[in-house]
Order: structure tokens, then sequence, then C-alpha cells
């Protein structure tokens, strides 16, 4: 069950995208970001635009939530974005799972739809985002797409029956 998952390819298909297009985001080091944290500048620093995951807004609560622990997570969340290219590549080798059964869960809830609001940049996110949760379903050909439409990025948050029910489905069956 992949529940929103980041697509392999996300960042070099990202590069390719005239919106999109930019330099990678590169986090301070291990030692800069617990230096920070140690004396509270990471939470003085950060704003609400910092501290929002995309399609989401500042009062969802996993922003919330987010701002309260990032003195003590931001140093393995930096250390985790640095790794995230190499991990990345290692899992697009991976390019087919035959007839082993996969759910895809996507979110869709309003803000995850191309919206006259949103800049060009966030429907151009939301856009490939779309696209590379509809590439999963190739990766089997014994797989079935979940639009979790009350949900943001995190769905077992926003929608937790949803993913429990695909990982019931695909564990009663096998």
């Amino acid at each position: 069950v992949f529940v929103d998952a980041r697509h392999p390819l996300h960042s070099k298909r990202a590069a390719l995208d005239p919106v999109l297009k930019g330099q990678p985001y590169s986090p301070p080091s291990y030692w800069i970001t617990r230096l920070a944290c140690e004396f509270g500048y990471a939470r003085f620093m950060m704003n609400d635009k910092d501290a929002v995951y995309p399609s989401t807004t500042p009062t969802e609560s996993i922003n919330v939530i987010n701002r309260a622990f990032i003195p003590m997570s931001a140093p393995a969340v930096n250390e985790e974005t640095r790794a995230s290219e190499s991990m990345s590549d290692h899992a697009a080798h991976l390019k087919y799972f035959s007839n082993i059964p996969l759910t895809v869960i996507t979110k869709a809830n309003k803000e995850n739809r191309e919206d006259p609001s949103f800049d060009a940049k966030d429907n151009a996110y939301i856009k490939l985002w779309m696209e590379l949760q509809k590439e999963h379903l190739k990766l089997s050909t014994n797989s079935k797409h979940i639009l979790a439409t009350k949900s943001g990025h995190f769905v077992q948050l926003d929608e937790p029956e949803v993913v429990i029910d695909a990982v019931r489905e695909l564990t009663s069956k096998y």
C-alpha cells in the first residue's frame, strides 16, 4: 500500500517542468541545524510558510505539530532530505512488481486539484504529483488507485480508515 508516496523520479521530473524548474533544496549540515535548534534559533526563524506542507494550510494539524516539534526533528529531517535523492535513485531501479497486489492511495481533497486561487507553481506541483501517482500503478498488473477525497498528504491522519481498509483488503486476500 503506497500512501500518497513520493515517486522516485519526482525531483528529476520537477526539474524538467518549466514552472517547477529550479535549484534543489540543500539543507544546512547536521551540526548547524542541531546548534540552531539547541539555542531556539530554528523556531525563531521559521515562519508559517516554511512550516506548511504542500497543499495544506498553516492551521492543519500536521503543520501545527510540525512547528511544535521542529527543535527536536529538524536535524533528522535535514539528513533525510540530504539522502532522499540517493534513496530515490535506488528505488527508481524497481520497475516492475509483476502481479503483486498494489494499492496506491492519493490525496484528493479540493486543495489537491487545480485551483484558480493557486499560483502556477502550486498547480504545476499538484499536476505532476497526480501524474506520478498514476505511474505508480504501472508497477503491478494487479494495482488499484484510491483517491482520499478528504485528505491532504497525510492520509493516515486525515482519513485513517482509508489506509486501514486498504491494508485489510490486501491482507485478507493473501
